[in-house]
């Protein structure tokens, strides 16, 4: 049985302009597109309805030490182009899917 981890990232807040906000950062975007695509996993970007910009992400691996091992390689691309990341929601559990 495989196990999952979601959950949800602020990166920042008060986006006014998604789209001058994303071209910003189109970099970064494309470089946790490119990680995602590498580690089969799920993200996610947009803003939310208070104009925070935010990242959704699910993981599903083998065990729950993958899953925590990929998120904190997430985790760390996150950081490095948005400095301070708030964790908004995150749930785990086995993957009947």
């Amino acid at each position: 049985m495989k196990t999952f981890i979601k959950g949800t990232f602020r990166l920042a807040q008060n986006v006014k302009d998604l789209e001058s906000y994303e071209n910003a950062h189109r970099a970064a975007l494309e470089s946790i597109i490119d990680f995602a695509n590498q580690n089969d996993i799920s993200v996610t970007f947009g803003t939310m309805d208070d104009d925070s910009y935010a990242v959704e992400y699910r993981i599903v691996k083998k065990n729950h030490t993958v899953c925590n091992n990929v998120l904190t390689d997430l985790k760390a691309k996150l950081r490095s182009e948005w400095g301070k990341i708030t964790n908004l929601f995150q749930a785990a559990g086995d993957y009947l899917g």
